[in-house]
């Protein structure tokens, strides 16, 4: 799937937006 393709190259170019976005959908588990 391009998305896989374009959420690797999200996480292996842009590390630390990736991170953000992620925490943002775990908010719950960040609390």
């Amino acid at each position: 799937m391009w998305l896989l393709n374009f959420i690797l190259w999200l996480i292996l170019d842009y590390p630390s937006v990736a991170f953000l976005v992620f925490q943002k959908k775990t908010t719950t588990v960040k609390s």
